[in-house]
């Protein structure tokens, strides 16, 4: 059943507050501008070594997903895969700061879920891109702000987020912000921007307000929150939902493809867990062929709304 979720324990035990300082990002993002990548992701190798073994907050945003995803690892298996995750992570953001600073032209793309996106959209009631923190998720951002149609991007910054955003290094021709701090604003210009045909972007693995209504999913052995607000516009717009996934293959190509489609008829009640259970079936398929390139370190498991 979907209910307002009882967020209190989740929010004092996770935060979006960057590990690294404000000057090492822009250490690495100095590097990247006048050296390239690959001066980056060698030095990253060294600060990624050093977090995974001396920084404990590490092992323990990473664990809520290592245990569920390696349920049998030994202590040492856990830490491996911490550092495998972390690894990854690092190569995601400097390749998400060398779209923004150097440009599209530094990776090539698989674009037949643009192609999607563009299919779906000509139905003529709007999209709503459901998006998941796997994969260059943030570097696929210069490949949709080559569509022809406005996205509409909802954004929320953790106060301690010190890391810039694809958007923050250009200035984008398609992507508008919407900041999802402002409750009802944002609810406006969502449903304002459907209602004209054009696609909206909301993320749909995490609980940040006002993403308040939720749903406990089977996602990777357990129960997990996901959130459900998006159905609502779904319901109401009767415009279809996609899960868009990204993945990186080799050092300098990316993969944008379309993992779910769905519609929610204007029947439905009140309660939109077979559809948030959709969405989570989806992604963990994805989890299991490719367990390092999920960056979600919020613990979904751990907070329920029963």
């Amino acid at each position: 059943m979907t209910r307002k979720s009882k967020c209190n324990r989740s929010e004092k035990s996770w935060s979006g507050k960057s590990l690294a300082g404000r000057w090492q990002h822009e250490f690495f993002f100095i590097l990247i501008k006048y050296c390239g990548r690959w001066p980056a992701y060698i030095f990253s190798c060294f600060v990624v070594f050093f977090y995974v073994l001396f920084v404990p907050e590490v092992h323990k945003r990473s664990s809520f997903y290592i245990a569920k995803r390696f349920p049998k690892a030994s202590k040492c298996s856990r830490w491996y895969h911490t550092w495998r995750l972390c690894q990854n992570l690092a190569f995601s953001l400097i390749d998400k700061a060398a779209v923004g600073i150097r440009g599209t032209q530094e990776f090539s793309y698989s674009r037949n879920g643009i192609e999607k996106l563009q299919e779906l959209q000509e139905q003529g009631n709007g999209l709503i891109l459901l998006t998941v923190h796997v994969g260059p998720w943030q570097a696929m951002l210069g490949p949709l702000d080559e569509l022809n149609t406005p996205v509409h991007l909802m954004v929320y910054r953790d106060s301690g987020d010190v890391d810039l955003q694809y958007f923050d290094f250009n200035h984008c021709k398609n992507i508008k912000l919407v900041h999802a701090e402002d409750t009802m604003g944002s609810v406006i210009a969502m449903t304002a921007a459907l209602r004209k045909n054009e696609i909206i972007s909301i993320m749909g693995d995490r609980i940040v307000p006002p993403t308040s209504y939720t749903a406990s999913v089977d996602f990777l052995g357990g129960k997990a929150l996901f959130p459900t607000s998006v159905y609502k516009f779904a319901k109401g717009t009767q415009s279809p939902v996609a899960l868009l996934v990204t993945r990186k293959v080799g050092i300098s190509h990316m993969e944008l493809s379309v993992a779910h489609v769905l519609t929610v008829p204007k029947a439905t009640g009140n309660d939109f867990t077979p559809f948030a259970q959709e969405i989570a079936y989806a992604l963990e398929k994805y989890v299991q062929e490719t367990p390092y390139q999920f960056y979600n370190f919020f613990d979904l498991w751990r907070t329920t709304n029963e």
